[in-house]
Order: structure tokens, then sequence, then C-alpha cells
């Protein structure tokens, strides 16, 4: 399989696995605070990591922590800032709504692959973009439409989500680059154990001894979550372009609509449904058609 494959299906992997996020976290949102739950979701993530290293006796990847380049802190701390910022963007507003603010984090990613990588792209791939960025504007016109003259928590949750996608980006960006010296599993070593010494001070631990079996099935998956789809962002961004990426990841929103849909359908009121009408399938055709142009990069 060729590298460029590979990359393409770890994308994949990552945004399945975001496509749920959302959802989980908004749930999680009403037993525990925000700083507490993006504490867990690191901590969880560096334990079970640095098991897996001690357990096939990786030591070397432990040199990480001697001396980190400077570059590392930084991404790790936006990443910590992009959970935090994604966190409340879905406790003050929905999930549907903040997985179509935190877009704006995949499509900095991509036009930092023209910029900052100078990768280049071909006429089919770029008709490809156009259309996906029609569709992505039809299939999220309605929630545009409403994000206009609110005010309050609502906006504040908005702005939290927006500076959360451009933390993102900020670190994809690092990532990209430190991908080419470091392996994956060094890198979210470190940054999952930083990040989580980061948010101790402010996290309630006390919250979490009071948890019930449920609620603890619901932390471990996001720490879970966060183990593996960082584990094949990073692989992705290793294997193929950035704005191969960015235009992947850009899916997961749908299968958020999707499963909130089903849950409706079903009756499980665990989270408020989001409304899809027959323009927003026609802007969800549009991004999946212009992912694939992007993808293929040939007719």
């Amino acid at each position: 399989m060729s590298d460029n494959k590979k990359g393409i299906l770890y994308a994949c992997f990552t945004a399945l696995l975001w496509g749920f996020l959302a959802i989980i976290l908004k749930m999680a949102s009403k037993f525990l605070d925000s700083q507490t739950i993006v504490f867990a979701r690191f901590s969880i993530a560096f334990i079970i990591l640095l098991a897996t290293v001690l357990y096939k006796e990786r030591y070397t990847t432990l040199q990480i922590f001697k001396k980190p380049p400077l570059m590392l802190f930084i991404a790790t701390v936006c990443l910590s800032l992009n959970y935090f910022g994604y966190m409340q963007g879905i406790h003050l507003t929905s999930p549907g709504n903040a997985q179509i603010l935190i877009q704006w984090g995949p499509i900095l990613l991509a036009l930092s692959g023209f910029i900052v990588f100078k990768e280049k792209l071909g006429k089919w791939q770029a008709l490809g973009f156009v259309v996906a960025l029609i569709g992505f504007t039809l299939f999220f016109r309605e929630k545009i439409l409403l994000l206009i003259g609110t005010t309050g928590q609502y906006i504040e949750g908005n702005l939290w989500t927006l500076f959360g996608g451009t933390m993102w980006a900020v670190y994809a960006v690092l990532q990209k680059k430190l991908v080419t010296k470091y392996s994956t599993t060094q890198l979210n070593l470190f940054i999952y154990g930083v990040a989580a010494l980061i948010f101790l001070p402010q996290s309630t631990l006390s919250h979490l001894s009071e948890l019930s079996l449920l609620q603890w099935a619901i932390v471990i998956f996001l720490g879970l979550n966060t183990l593996l789809a960082y584990g094949s962002l990073a692989e992705a961004l290793k294997y193929t372009k950035a704005n191969t990426v960015s235009i992947i990841i850009t899916l997961n929103p749908l299968l958020t609509f999707f499963l909130l849909g089903l849950m409706s359908y079903i009756g499980l009121d665990w989270v408020a449904p989001e409304q899809l009408t027959v323009l927003s399938i026609v802007g969800a055709l549009g991004v999946l058609s212009g992912a694939i142009m992007i993808i293929s990069g040939k007719k």
C-alpha cells in the first residue's frame, strides 16, 4: 500500500472517531466541568500509551522528555487550548453547532498546506475543493444564519470554538514538521503527559471519585478517543498532504448529524437532535463529492 493511501486511511479513522466525540463530550459536560474533562482525556491517553511503550520495552521513546524541542512545547500548549476551547463550545452551545465552527481548524490547515508546505494542487483537486466548499456552505447555511443576532452564552461558546479551531491548526502544522524527526508515539506521549499536567491544577478531582459506572465508561471512552484519533492524525500527516488530511476530517460533522438524527429516531434524548433540510442534504453530498475529487487527484 502506498504512503498516500495509508495517510488517507488514517485520516478517515480520525474523522470517524471525531464524529462520535462531540456527542459524548456533551453528555460528559452534564456531570463534569470542562477542565476536568480535558484533564481526564489527556491523563487516560497518557497512561495507556505509556503502559504500551513500557510493555514493548521501547524505553528509547522516553528520551523525548530529556530534551524536548521548543516546537513540541508550543504544539502541546496549542492542543491543550484546542481541547479546552472545543469543550467550552460544546458545553455552551450544542454538538452540531460546535462541529460546524471547529471546521475552521481544518480549513486553516488546508490553507497552510499550500502556504507553509508549498503543496501543489492539481486542476481536478482544485475543482473538488470548490465543490466541497459550496457543499459545506449549503450544508451549514441554516446553522450559520442562526448564529446571526445571537447573544450571551451562544456567542461566547462560538468564540471559544473558533479559538479552539485556530489553536488546532497551529498544532497540526507543528505536528507535521515534528513527525519528520520524531516518532508519533514519542510526540503523543509527551503531549498527553504535559497537557495533563497543565490542566491538573484547574481540575476538580473529587468529582471523578463520585462518578457512576456509566459515567466512568464515558470518561474512559473520551480518553481512548484522544489516544486513537490523534495517533491516527499524526500518522496521516506523516504519510500524506496536509490539505488532503484537512478535507477528510471535515467530513466528521456529517457523521455527528447522522448519529444525532438516529438517536432522535430511536427515542434517545441524551442530546438534542439537529434538524436537516433538503438543502443541507444536497450540501452534504457536495462535501462528500468534493472530498473524493481531492483525494483521488484525477477524474
